[in-house]
């Protein structure tokens, strides 16, 4: 039993899922960076399975009671003899952040010399986010994903100010 794809979809409405050998997984659980291995949070997708050789499985927001996929997904589908597990990723609000982010930069000069390398830091995360994701760290995922959550928030997206600590500073304390 393997997982052989595991990916958003392009119109992100669906988490595709292919799973070859698959006719004897017993269990099929999903979870977000946040529940992630904490099993009384996982979502139960095992009524999905059909007993198949190779199992095309369709995941909707609603499958998972969320409007809308955001983030990463990590899935686990197990059989008497192996687990088999995989990842994927949703970083469209990621993305959206640091291009609102550039686009309030704007020309500006000041703006380049107090911003730009907090706007560099993190698209540099976004990027390592996206590298950890295809390599499957795990751990790396999540520590990314909590500075990108605290980067992206109203509250703090640039706006720590000269002489305040940059975005790889706050994330420091996570590795």
């Amino acid at each position: 039993m393997e997982i052989t794809s595991f990916s958003v979809s392009q119109d992100r409405t669906t988490l595709n899922l292919v799973i070859s050998d698959a006719a004897t997984i017993t269990t099929l659980k999903l979870w977000t960076a946040e529940t992630y291995k904490d099993y009384s949070l996982a979502i139960d997708l095992s009524a999905k399975l059909t007993a198949s050789a190779t199992e095309n499985i369709s995941i909707t927001p609603a499958d998972l009671g969320e409007p809308y996929f955001d983030g990463v997904y990590f899935i686990q589908a197990e059989d008497p003899d192996e687990v088999s597990e995989a990842i994927t990723a949703d970083t469209t609000r990621y993305k959206e952040c640091v291009l609102n982010e550039l686009l309030e930069m704007g020309v500006c000069d000041e703006c380049l010399k107090t911003t730009s390398v907090k706007l560099l830091n993190a698209q540099t995360m976004l990027r390592g986010l996206e590298d950890a994701v295809s390599l499957g760290f795990t751990d790396e995922i999540i520590s990314i994903i909590i500075a990108l959550d605290k980067y992206c928030s109203d509250s703090l997206a640039l706006k720590i100010g000269p002489g305040d600590r940059n975005i790889l500073d706050i994330i420091g304390s996570f590795f």
